[in-house]
């Protein structure tokens, strides 16, 4: 019997070759059993984990943008130099996996995959987010001319 610590390495090696076969083929080419080998893990973990493979994926998602918009949720983006630490963190999060922002394009533009209401979703909840986030921003420097807030 795996421990709870063991169950969590098996979910995180799920969600990494998950990644892994996503980002190197279609969404239709790609198979639970193919991922499953590739985390070393029992196919039968897919269906306890995420339900399904559309599960998976979309977890796959969500685990890849949460950094981004935990920040944006967040109460860190309250100044100039906290959007340019996110805009950081954003080229960070996406330099690591080059790939990923092609994966949601071929997703929202060529609507390859199944979850482009869940990324849109995902996606718009950052972007109301930014702009209540901007709004403060500009509230608060209403008096202050446009080009001191880039510098």
């Amino acid at each position: 019997m795996e421990t709870s610590s063991g169950q969590q390495d098996v979910r995180a090696r799920l969600v990494t070759a998950a990644l892994d076969c996503f980002l190197a083929d279609e969404y239709h080419k790609v198979t639970t059993r193919a991922i499953a080998e590739k985390a070393e893990a029992n196919i039968a973990m897919i269906r306890y984990y995420f339900g399904s493979k559309e599960g998976l994926y979309e977890e796959m998602i969500r685990e890849t943008l949460a950094p981004l918009l935990d920040a944006l949720e967040g109460q860190s983006l309250t100044s100039v130099s906290d959007i340019e630490g996110f805009l950081s963190l954003y080229y960070r999060t996406m330099s690591s996996r080059p790939e990923f922002p092609k994966l949601i394009l071929k997703v929202l533009a060529l609507n390859q995959g199944p979850g482009r209401r869940f990324i849109l979703q995902l996606l718009e909840r950052g972007r109301a987010d930014a702009a209540r986030k901007v709004e403060v921003l500009q509230a608060e420097n209403a008096n202050t001319k446009p080009w001191t807030l880039m510098c």
